[in-house]
Formats: structure tokens, C-alpha cells, sequence
């Protein structure tokens, strides 16, 4: 997620940037599902885990954020 992240930088035109956004979103959603995962199995990473599950939220919140703020104002990308 990171590395994609880090990507968005070096988009090529605001469709390109728009696309890294949306691939960083799928990540960060993806590694809350895994944290889930790890929280239900390992009761003893339960504290850790819930920690990290809030954190990635509020990330994925500013991500999501930030795509909708790059289609209003690239109002022709979709």
C-alpha cells in the first residue's frame, strides 16, 4: 500500500493519479479485511490488531476523501 502510495507521485496525467488513488483505496481496504482476519484468529493480537484496524480506517477515510476531491475538481474523470 505504501509503495502505491508513493506511486501517486509519479502519476503521468490526472487519470493516472486518479487510478493510483483508487489502487491505494483497494489496498488499505484490503489490509483491514486481513487485520480482521488476524483479529478473530489470534486472540492474543486482539489489542494490536484493533489498534491497527482504527488506524487503517482513518487512513482509508482521508484516501477516499481525496478521490472524491480529484474527481470534483477533474470533474471528467470517472
Amino acid at each position: 500500500m505504501a509503495a502505491n502510495y508513493r506511486a501517486t507521485k509519479r502519476a503521468k496525467s490526472p487519470a493516472d493519479f486518479l487510478n493510483k488513488y483508487r489502487i491505494v483505496e483497494e489496498e488499505a481496504d484490503e489490509t483491514i479485511h486481513f487485520l480482521e482476519i488476524i483479529k478473530v484468529r489470534r486472540k492474543d493480537l486482539e489489542m494490536e490488531s484493533s489498534g491497527l484496524i482504527k488506524e487503517y480506517e482513518s487512513f482509508l477515510s482521508v484516501v477516499v476523501a481525496s478521490i472524491q476531491t480529484i474527481k470534483r475538481k477533474n470533474s471528467g474523470l470517472k
